[in-house]
């Protein structure tokens, strides 16, 4: 997906939506006022919808949840294993889970936790869709329901369309990469174990995930992995210097 099409989508579906509501509203002075207000809301729903369908999906394979961020809002698990709640800067909305257990396993389910926010908003799109054209919740219902499917049909591309942006996969990357190649997933757990234990502060044995890279698939993990080893390497070298593992 190149940079091009990722402005493109959203500035196309502005604008049809745009038409839409001249189209099928009775025009008014404070219409587009309250069709911005529902694209806002309407955004806001989606956001909630798709890191929501992020946790289900992982609940639903076994995974932990590390943390869980939507706008300033903050869930996240301690060193201790208790989740604690807190506010900080808004930063879009984020879920890191983590396969069930810690240890340097192979291979971990990954569809439903990649898919269950893309799903989600597809689920939210159709159900946008629908309340539009059957009318239901009047003038200002039938706006909100088709702020509903346009704010979601640009998230489901931008999210679902495989692409690393600086480095970080979309989920239909994630998606496309671990059904292509299989050998991955362990790089995939590992990565995801590892990340945990090291924001957590949990002492691992950093020799059990030094395994050898298969030069015939994607480093992309697995070079994450390794750097992650390093930090650790690096901050366990420095505590030792200054007396803080004795």
């Amino acid at each position: 997906m190149s940079r091009l099409g990722r402005i493109v989508v959203p500035v196309l579906c502005l604008m049809v939506d745009a038409v839409c509501i001249a189209l099928f509203f009775p025009l008014s002075r404070g219409l587009f006022a309250a069709a911005a207000l529902s694209c806002g809301a309407a955004a806001g729903v989606q956001l909630v919808l798709h890191e929501l369908g992020h946790l289900l999906g992982g609940k639903m394979s076994g995974y932990r949840l590390l943390f869980w961020r939507l706008g300033p809002f903050w869930l996240e698990r301690d060193g201790k294993g208790k989740l604690a709640a807190s506010l900080g800067g808004w930063r879009g909305g984020q879920c890191v889970m983590v396969p069930g257990g810690a240890g340097p396993w192979g291979s971990c389910p990954y569809l439903l936790y990649n898919f269950g926010g893309i799903l989600l908003n597809l689920l939210a799109c159709a159900l946008g869709l629908a309340g539009c054209l059957t009318g239901g919740m009047g003038t200002g219902g039938r706006l909100f329901f088709l702020q509903l499917f346009w704010t979601g049909v640009p998230r489901v591309y931008l999210n679902g369309m495989p692409y690393l942006k600086g480095g970080v996969p979309t989920d239909g990357y994630i998606l496309r990469l671990l059904g292509r190649e299989p050998g991955v997933r362990r790089d995939y757990a590992a990565y995801l174990q590892v990340y945990a234990l090291s924001r957590q502060g949990i002492p691992f044995d950093a020799g059990a995930y030094a395994y050898p890279c298969d030069s015939e698939r994607s480093r992309l993990f697995y070079d994450g992995l390794q750097e992650l080893l390093r930090e650790r390497a690096e901050t366990v070298r420095a505590d030792g210097k200054s007396g803080g593992l004795g």
